[in-house]
């Protein structure tokens, strides 16, 4: 079944058709594209973290009793209705979250150092502030000596004893280890992303080229994330070392970290859009990457090939390992790029050859990511998919709300476009597509594993997402398809399912949603038709770097995702608030305090 052929809602319909007629229909505004990123100097600062985890576990006790009044207050409206012979009923907003059984997995420490990042993560003037005093903080370390450095110093043991343990696994892939290990003994897989970013400003200090060092750490990262989770070599050197065997551990890069100057892509993007060939709607050829154009220079051009050139290198790694890759999206003035080159690499890696005709159908090692609250995302992710049907290769997804909405924003007011800003104009328009394609994607994949056929392209789904709701109506969808079954107070799902479908969320956020998956979707006791560990089917998303390298991304992450930092009672988020109390409670039930 093609994905053209399913039928978009009449709320989809309603705004550009939801699936194209034809494979590379225009799918992309007509707009100018332009963007300045940079990755500024950091400087390494260790200092002792005894002193900093004293004070997170006086601050956070402290807090916790202070905040106690508050924290009893409760709605009083009364919860609807469930059905308790559905296991799928644990994801209903109120019961979700009312649930905290996760917060007893954690040392008081921990509940503290959460306690207070939840406290800060609350207060919405700090976290929009956030890339301004990040920036006034690196200036005064490059140009006061001696306070600049003590002061950023400072700044840096409160981040790594703080937001930096809670959001971030570690410095680097074998770092994180320990918590992917921790994970899949609780049935949980992680996803690893090197989250080395741009400067939050967007500022450009370097020429553009290509960081051939990210490139290297990549490669780097896949082979040890193959090693994560699987049994020793000793015991099952087949399953360690042979390729495309789907891996536990999973692995995402972000196009503009591989790069000097991002706004490369902005201007390959400007190019594509501006084609003939994507003008008249006709699939464009992969013998080029990027079409001539005024946009590009040569020099453009030989940095994009080589750009290409090394992530072959990784999605090599990725497929000999069996590890699946993750593309991450970008903003809009990026993406129509990546998407292309996300296109032409998953044409080469997702190829179903010899190797990965074992599992029918083949399993995407190669995954684009599709955001939700894009007005365009309907009819791009359907390009995509007709594309790798016509090609025949396997069509990998990661389906996300989005991450960078308020620039999006910001950037379609300042430009004073006529017209609506290329985003949803709300989070019920973007939770509306996102359920729409995120049951197009069951349905692509129940199709495939209904049909069976050896040696075929298939297709991967990878849910990104804190939305209870949202992940219920998916797993209903593969319920109603007989992929999954009510057992035992849980669902079971067709082990032919594993290694193509995964919900996941972030490192340090909804824990609660994490842990109420994993119950639901108890592992299969069976073993796999390898006879190898079960894939899990929920993922956290852990980001690795230094602490001087992950700043810019915790600063983005915390102000692009404050809608994930408030409380949503239609999909059972709490919110930071909601973590806060939740934290507060379970720290004064273990202090014997009854208030």
């Amino acid at each position: 079944m093609s994905l053209l052929k399913l039928k978009p809602s009449a709320h989809l319909r309603s705004g550009r058709p939801l699936l194209p007629s034809r494979i590379g229909a225009p799918i992309f505004p007509r707009h100018s594209h332009s963007a300045v990123h940079a990755v500024p100097p950091f400087v390494t600062f260790n200092r002792s973290r005894l002193v900093a985890g004293a004070l997170i576990l006086a601050a956070g006790s402290a807090l916790a009793v202070s905040q106690s009044n508050s924290d009893s207050s409760t709605s009083t409206l009364p919860p609807p209705a469930v059905d308790s012979s559905d296991p799928l009923s644990a994801l209903t907003p109120h019961i979700l979250m009312s649930a905290t059984s996760h917060l007893g997995k954690l040392s008081v420490a921990d509940l503290c150092r959460q306690y207070i990042v939840y406290l800060a993560s609350s207060q919405s003037s700090l976290v929009s502030s956030g890339p301004w005093i990040l920036k006034q903080l690196e200036w005064t370390r490059d140009n006061v000596p001696v306070v600049g450095s003590v002061v950023w110093g400072i700044f840096t043991i409160t981040m790594e004893g703080t937001f930096y343990k809670v959001f971030v696994g570690g410095a680097s892939v074998p770092e994180c280890a320990p918590i992917v290990e921790k994970y899949l003994d609780q049935g949980i897989g992680c996803l690893l992303n090197y989250s080395a970013e741009a400067s939050v400003d967007g500022s450009a200090t370097a020429k553009c080229g290509l960081l051939d060092s990210h490139i290297t750490e990549a490669c780097a990262a896949l082979r040890a994330a193959a090693k994560l989770g699987v049994p020793s070599a000793s015991t099952s050197e087949d399953f360690t070392s042979a390729p495309y065997t789907i891996k536990p551990t999973l692995l995402a890069i972000k196009l503009t970290g591989l790069i000097s100057e991002p706004a490369l892509l902005a201007r390959a993007s400007t190019a594509l859009v501006g084609s003939s060939a994507y003008q008249r709607g006709t699939l464009i050829p992969s013998s080029f990457l990027f079409p001539q154009s005024p946009s590009l220079s040569d020099e453009d051009h030989e940095i994009l090939a080589k750009l290409h050139d090394g992530l072959k290198r990784i999605c090599a790694e990725a497929r000999d390992g069996g590890v699946r890759l993750f593309v991450d999206a970008e903003q809009s003035w990026f993406q129509p790029a990546i998407d292309r080159i996300v296109d032409l690499l998953s044409e080469e890696f997702n190829v179903v050859n010899s190797e990965n005709a074992a599992s029918a159908p083949a399993i995407p090692v190669i995954h684009n990511t599709y955001q939700a609250y894009l007005r365009t995302t309907p009819p791009t992710m359907a390009a995509s998919a007709a594309r790798a049907d016509a090609l025949g290769y396997s069509f990998g997804a990661k389906l996300v709300r989005g991450a960078y909405v308020e620039s999006e924003r910001i950037k379609h007011t300042a430009s004073g476009a006529d017209g609506k800003c290329c985003v949803w104009d709300n989070k019920a328009e973007t939770d509306a597509c996102y359920d729409e394609l995120s049951v197009l994607l069951e349905k692509r994949v129940a199709h495939d594993i209904v049909e069976g056929k050896p040696v075929t392209p298939g297709t991967g789904a990878f849910f990104a997402s804190h939305n209870g709701t949202s992940f219920k109506k998916v797993l209903a969808a593969f319920r109603d398809d007989g992929l999954a079954k009510n057992v035992d107070g849980g669902l079971d799902i067709d082990d032919r399912v594993r290694g193509r479908i995964s919900f996941a969320q972030l490192l340090g956020m909804s824990d609660n949603l994490s842990m109420t998956l994993t119950d639901i979707l108890a592992p299969s006791t069976r073993p796999s038709a390898s006879g190898e560990p079960q894939i899990p089917i929920v993922v956290k998303w852990v980001p690795y770097a230094t602490v001087d390298q992950a700043l810019p991304y915790l600063i983005r992450r915390a102000n692009e995702s404050q809608a994930i930092l408030q409380s949503d009672p239609t999909s059972g988020r709490g919110g930071a608030v909601g973590e806060r109390r939740a934290i507060g409670r379970e720290l004064r039930s273990r202090m014997g305090l009854s208030f």
